[in-house]
């Protein structure tokens, strides 16, 4: 005897099934005998006895039987409980004739060479799925077709994602090729079982497209259709609950299996039930959303609007991302050089988070505590150095062993902190330079040399002279008046191209996004008051809801209306230059990966072959850093490789009687804003007078100076306003 729709969906035991309990009879009824169909064709493509040649029979019957039920008498007793439920909902019989082409796709071994080829099954065993059953529960807006469509790709990726060693099992790899080779894996390694990072990060890829996936069709949802919808956000919450678990789980799907116990199903269907009984507000609609600029705080803003379900285009005038924070293969060695050597601390909080979050936590090389070494000329190496103490007791400890301090310097040594701590909001010292500050709180000349300047140069790129008190204020607080780790240095193990970038390109394109090198935007197209469109190269327009500025602000104002007030604003900004001179030596010449000098013009000598210990290297080398470089930026390469040299040598036994064999200078004018106080009242914060137009960069108004923390804090903050 043939077995009901209503038999075959109870023995399923499926998430879709579970769902049905919060509809009433008469949908759950309906709804029952469509999932019975999905489950029979599909079952059908499954089965490992049947021949080939007889699934493909099997299926064609069932594609008459649909158009049977649509306009005549089916046959198969299933197919006549289906009939009445297709003409009573108006269901459009070409979404169950989609349904059985997406199964036939499963009788041969498949193989995607593209997102777009695997999202057309997908969208043909899953959306469609939810077209048909949108038709039973009913809407009134057109919107409620993308939300089926969005979240049957939500619902699949998951499912891709869940099972990706029991489909290898079965001969199938959903997985499309150009994830596997974005993240550097192999179908081949997949079908040996070698599980390894790329193998994480190709599941991490799927991971980002069905969160993606998740965020867009709830913005989809009217808020009008969502009390039909109800089943369908039963689903989404079970399901969701399972892409929550991979994430938790290092995406590690083929260890550590992803599916739910059968109690926490339930919980999770009383929850979202009660969830459902709630007001909910309208949510925003998913926008195109051009973010202009691909540096660090472009990318923060990009990847947060991708996964908030945003569809984004990403514009940089530059052949390569990364901005001021990017590396390149030095031609004469083939090493990884950056364009400029960043620093880290502990309570670079965003940053960590941002890079955790793009998959590369990893490359970083993370201390737990205050570790900082500096020569000076009378010799030897003095550190500051907490030695794991907890918090505060830590900064006294580095303070008190600090060699470079007096007695007297080391007791005074706190004032600057407290003074940090009392006056949290910089409101004292908004107008003040480090200087006076400092003066204010009674360090020495010998204090300032050995500690303040040269924290005050790493952070701000700028001398105490000059400095911005308030914005100094904001680091010593944060670095000091936390968790012990706050204090910690941090390293990129990599090149900063490979720790920041190319995780982060992998998520927006893995979302969906458009990425355009070589692309500058030349103008913002403004159409009663709002941004139209972004003018590219060549004159074209490219049409958009909202606008994400991550650009320098030289670059910004030329966009905008000379006359209006942002243009104005930021007229005054200027920049601070870094100097980074390259050196590679004969043989190893620094015996710490990273120094601090006192008593130089150069303020840190670090050693690349130390740090970046996850990159080849063609020879011993190191970088010089000179900060707040006003008096070395126009200089000749000659002279700077000379100084470079020279400051080794004083410094640096080893180099004594080393040979310079390559090296390399660069020059960042405008490494940074300036952190000086007369340029704080011209950051702009990132809503501007248009509604659709934000700013992100290091450079607006964040509170911290322009950083890399602050590059990425401006980034997600302006991807939240977007909505």
């Amino acid at each position: 005897m043939a077995e009901s729709g209503a038999s075959i969906t109870l023995k399923s035991g499926s998430n879709l099934a579970l769902s049905f309990i919060s509809l009433d009879p008469e949908k759950r009824a309906a709804m029952s005998v469509l999932y019975a169909f999905c489950r029979v064709v599909d079952d059908i493509a499954d089965d490992m006895v049947l021949p080939k040649a007889e699934k493909l029979v099997r299926l064609g019957e069932w594609r008459r039987q649909i158009e049977l039920c649509a306009n005549g008498s089916p046959g198969l007793p299933l197919a006549r409980e289906l009939a009445p439920v297709i003409r009573h909902y108006r269901i459009p019989p070409e979404h169950l004739l989609e349904i059985i082409e997406g199964v036939s796709m499963d009788v041969e071994p498949p193989r995607y060479e593209t997102w777009e080829q695997l999202r057309r099954y997908c969208h043909r065993v899953a959306s469609c799925v939810g077209l048909a059953s949108i038709e039973i529960f009913g809407y009134r807006h057109a919107s409620a077709r993308q939300y089926a469509e969005l979240l049957g790709l939500a619902f699949q990726t998951t499912n891709i994602l869940r099972d990706v060693r029991q489909d290898l099992g079965n001969g199938r790899i959903y997985l499309p090729d150009e994830d596997l080779r974005r993240a550097g894996y192999s179908r081949g390694e997949l079908e040996r079982g070698i599980i390894n990072e790329r193998a994480l990060h190709a599941f991490r890829l799927m991971a980002e497209r069905s969160e993606h996936f998740y965020a867009a069709a709830a913005r989809a949802l009217d808020p009008e259709d969502r009390p039909n919808m109800r089943a369908a956000q039963v689903m989404t919450k079970v399901y969701h609950d399972v892409l929550v678990r991979i994430r938790a789980r290092g995406f590690d799907v083929w260890h550590r299996g992803a599916r739910l116990p059968k109690w926490r199903k339930a919980w999770l269907v009383g929850e979202a039930m009660l969830e459902e009984r709630r007001t909910h507000n309208a949510p925003h609609s998913a926008a195109h959303v051009a973010v202009l600029g691909a540096g660090v705080a472009g990318l923060a803003a990009a990847v947060d609007l991708a996964r908030r379900g945003h569809r984004v285009t990403l514009i940089e005038a530059r052949g390569h991302a990364g901005g001021r924070a990017h590396s390149f293969r030095h031609a004469p060695t083939g090493d990884v050089v950056d364009n400029g050597q960043h620093i880290l601390m502990g309570c670079c909080r965003e940053t960590i988070s941002f890079v955790d979050a793009i998959g590369a936590r990893g490359l970083l090389r993370e201390g737990r505590g205050l570790d900082v070494p500096y020569l000076s000329e009378a010799g030897g190496v003095s550190r500051l150095n907490s030695h794991g103490w907890p918090p505060p007791l830590y900064l006294a400890r580095a303070l008190f062993g600090f060699g470079e301090l007096g007695p007297r310097d080391r007791l005074r040594a706190a004032e600057p902190v407290v003074a940090a701590a009392l006056d949290r909001s910089g409101a004292r010292w908004r107008a003040s330079t480090v200087a006076e500050w400092l003066q204010a709180c009674r360090q020495s000349e010998n204090a300032v040399r050995a500690l303040w300047e040269p924290l005050c140069m790493a952070a701000l790129n700028e001398p105490v002279a000059s400095a911005s008190a308030a914005q100094f204020g904001e680091v010593v607080r944060r670095a000091f008046l936390g968790r012990a780790s706050d204090a910690g240095v941090i390293f990129s193990r990599v090149g900063l191209s490979r720790l920041l970038v190319e995780g982060a390109i992998d998520v927006i394109a893995a979302c969906g996004g458009e990425i355009r090198l070589g692309c500058a935007a030349r103008r913002l197209v403004f159409r009663e008051g709002r941004v139209a469109a972004v003018e590219l190269d060549g004159g074209t327009e490219l049409a958009v809801d909202a606008v994400v500025s991550a650009l320098p602000w030289g670059a910004l104002r030329s966009l905008l209306p000379a006359e209006s007030d942002l243009a104005r604003k930021i007229e005054p900004l200027r920049g601070s230059p870094i100097v980074g001179i390259h050196l590679w030596f004969d043989r190893k010449v620094c015996g710490e990966p990273f120094i601090g000098l006192l008593d130089s013009p150069v303020h840190w000598i670090i050693d690349r072959n130390a740090l970046c210990d996850l990159e080849k290297h063609s020879g011993p080398s190191v970088t010089l850093v000179i900060s707040g470089a006003y008096g070395h930026v126009e200089a000749k390469t000659e002279d700077l490789v000379r100084l470079a040299l020279g400051e080794c040598r004083r410094f640096l036994p080893a180099a004594q009687d080393a040979k310079v064999v390559h090296h390399f200078v660069q020059k960042a004018r405008d490494a940074t804003l300036q952190a000086r106080p007369e340029m704080q009242p011209h950051r702009p914060g990132a809503e501007t007078a248009w509604p659709n137009l934000f700013l992100a960069g290091d450079w607006t108004d964040t509170g911290l100076p322009s950083t890399i923390e602050g590059a990425v804090i401006s980034g997600r903050r302006a991807a939240a306003m977007v909505g």
